[in-house]
């Protein structure tokens, strides 16, 4: 198992703000609006090159302007899905799993101590029964 790299954040707030967002990353950054799968709700992923970077996730309850009230989690690309959540398991911390078809990624979603959700991505690996 092992980490290979930060693979994106995910920044979500209110439609009107996450347009300000959205903008701020394209003009300020230079970042291009690409291809997202079918998620649960609606969103944008913005691409530096092949790499989507930003992904926003649009959610009506985020209204505040501190910063640490939009950073909904931090993705880091990762190999050994299967001994990674067994080393979850071993040290007690709850997680969950998805997939998604369209890429052929599964997922881990876990909390760090201080509340982080850190989501970790294994691309073309399925997590055991």
């Amino acid at each position: 198992m092992e980490i290979k790299y930060l693979d994106h954040f995910n920044i979500k707030a209110s439609k009107g703000q996450l347009s300000e967002v959205r903008d701020f990353y394209i003009d300020v950054l230079g970042f291009k609006v690409g291809f997202r799968p079918k998620l649960s709700g609606p969103g944008q992923w913005l691409y530096a090159g092949s790499n989507a970077m930003v992904h926003l996730s649009e959610d009506e309850n985020r209204t505040s302007r501190k910063a640490e009230d939009f950073l909904d989690h931090i993705a880091m690309r990762c190999v050994g899905v299967n001994e990674f959540a067994k080393k979850l398991d071993e040290y007690s911390i709850q997680f969950r799993p998805a997939y998604i078809p369209e890429i052929d990624l599964t997922q881990l979603f876990f909390k760090d101590p201080a509340g982080v959700t850190i989501e970790l991505n294994f691309k073309g690996e399925k997590l055991s029964e």
